[in-house]
């Protein structure tokens, strides 16, 4: 697990945030940390219910921005987290 406070160099850290800056993208590292493993049509399944609706294109985009964060591995027949990232907020 990763925590963006950890020692990582700004470019990595930014890399990702970008990853994680969207709800839907949120919603599927956490359904992800539990499953580890899924098939998009699973994984469009648990993200509808949690309100999150997307079609294919849209999960497929936002695969493609955590893919290219290094946070998932996106295969013909199934997600894979690569890596859990925690954000964690400090009081100023």
């Amino acid at each position: 697990m990763v925590s963006l406070d950890a020692d990582l160099a700004p470019e990595q850290a930014a890399a990702l945030h970008e990853g994680l800056a969207h709800p839907a993208r949120v919603a599927i590292s956490r359904i992800l940390r539990g499953e580890r493993r899924m098939a998009p049509a699973a994984l469009r399944a648990r993200l509808e219910k949690e309100g999150i609706l997307l079609d294919a294109t849209g999960l497929r985009f936002h695969l493609r921005r955590m893919e290219k964060a290094g946070l998932v591995d996106v295969g013909r027949e199934e997600v894979a987290l690569l890596r859990d990232v925690t954000l964690r907020l400090k009081p100023a």
